[in-house]
């Protein structure tokens, strides 16, 4: 009888995997190029901060821009996937803290536009730290991630022209840092209009 607990455990921590994988890959843009418009950033991440300071009230949230606001060029569903990824693992590695913190900067550095998103959570220890944008890598429980959230934010980011990295130390937090530009080069198969 312990045995078959033991099974079906399992069985259930699988299945709630395989569910998670194939609703990533649905989310998946389809492929024939992405919309690209002129994408109001600061915009963008207000919206996204302003639906997590809903869902998460205790949350501390502070929002920081160093520039006028600039205009990027890329498809608006898919960086609203990339930051809110990125805000919802902060809020994950957050979970349990009393000072629960997040900060989201945006900065103008040459012809880019720098995003850090910062918690001050458990923090990415510096032996995985460099695994951790590799497909199917997660910290994370089976029921909370199935590893192709970074993944993807890598694949789309860089696709966009952009790049993306991570500062972190166990214990002190992480700090995501995307980049995207101002005028990127067009991409193969995508699609453009602007406002």
């Amino acid at each position: 009888l312990e045995k078959l607990k033991g099974y079906l455990k399992i069985i259930d921590e699988e299945a709630f995997r395989c569910k998670r994988v194939v609703s990533d890959i649905l989310s998946i843009p389809k492929k024939g190029g992405a919309e690209i418009t002129r994408i109001d950033i600061e915009r963008l991440l207000d919206g996204i901060l302003e639906r997590t300071s809903v869902d998460y009230p205790d949350l501390s949230i502070t929002r920081e821009a160093e520039y006028p606001p600039a205009l990027v060029q890329g498809d608006t569903s898919i960086l609203r996937q990339i930051f809110v990824n990125l805000v919802n693992n902060a809020v994950d590695a957050l979970e349990g803290r009393m000072d629960a913190q997040l900060w989201v900067r945006t900065a103008l550095r040459g012809n880019m536009v720098v995003v850090e998103v910062e918690d001050n959570g458990i923090g990415i220890p510096d032996t995985i730290a460099e695994k951790i944008f590799e497909p199917f890598f997660t910290t994370k429980e089976s029921k909370k991630g199935v590893g192709l959230g970074l993944s993807l934010c890598h694949d789309f980011v860089t696709g966009m022209g952009g790049s993306i990295r991570v500062e972190s130390k166990p214990g002190s937090g992480s700090t995501f840092l995307v980049s995207l530009p101002i005028n990127p080069e067009p991409r193969e198969g995508a699609r453009g209009h602007y406002d």
